[in-house]
């Protein structure tokens, strides 16, 4: 709380006002590691010295892919020995889990992990990744490879101008925050739970000299993406954009 200015009672409070985000109760609905791989994330970024950074993004993009889209906060804050240690860390943790678990690593490496339909019906609102809107839009579950990489990665350029800009400012959790309300919808499945590092959104007013409107914009768009779609009633209720 110190790093972030923020009185250490009203991040306690923030903290447990987390738990009313949709994101972070189905995480624990679902038995899901994505609020320890966020803390590795935030660990990595914002605590750990510069020397050892890289590791902790490294071991959560091992873990599950999609949290290695945070290597862009090392890339924009050209701290290419973290950039370097994310690689060495993945590809470390990899190996050792070759090592241990040799058939179910070289299995989802090659076979599960292309195999995104596994996890559910991939153009379920539930997905809420830009191809999958783009999917639901064309109401076509395989719209065309060159439209979605161009808005995907169109996503992840916005991201990056974004969380620059924050950090430009010095607001390093405001420019992981971007990233993640801009680069997480890039992957091909992003599941409302996977939105736990949009939660610390909520701390943005209170850290000094954050402009409001900003802030509000930014928990507002979080909120948007977050919401538990199962509740809204109808038929298509698990089809919409």
């Amino acid at each position: 709380f110190r790093r972030l200015q923020i009185d250490q009672r009203l991040g306690w409070f923030l903290a447990f006002g987390a738990f009313s985000l949709q994101p972070v109760y189905q995480t624990f609905e679902l038995g899901q590691i994505n609020i320890v791989l966020m803390a590795l994330v935030m660990l990595d970024c914002l605590v750990l010295p510069p020397r050892y950074r890289g590791v902790g993004v490294g071991i959560a993009a091992a873990v599950k892919i999609i949290p290695g889209i945070f290597v862009l906060y090392f890339l924009l804050r050209r701290a290419w020995r973290a950039v370097a240690g994310c690689g060495v860390t993945f590809v470390t943790t990899v190996l050792v889990s070759v090592i241990v678990m040799p058939h179910e690593t070289i299995s989802y490496w090659t076979h599960l992990m292309g195999a995104a339909a596994r996890t559910g019906d991939t153009i379920s609102s539930v997905n809420q990744s830009l191809p999958a809107v783009l999917a639901r839009l064309m109401h076509d579950r395989y719209p065309p490879t060159v439209v979605v990489a161009l808005v995907s990665v169109c996503g992840i350029l916005i991201a990056a101008m974004a969380a620059r800009r924050e950090l430009a400012r010095g607001h390093d959790l405001a420019a992981l925050v971007c990233i993640a309300i801009g680069g997480l919808p890039a992957s091909p499945v992003s599941w409302t739970h996977h939105y736990v590092g949009e939660a610390p959104a909520l701390s943005l007013p209170v850290i000094a000299h954050r402009p409001a409107a900003e802030a509000r914009g930014a928990q507002t768009w979080s909120w948007a993406q977050t919401q538990d779609k199962h509740t809204r009633p109808g038929p298509d209720r698990d089809h919409g954009p």
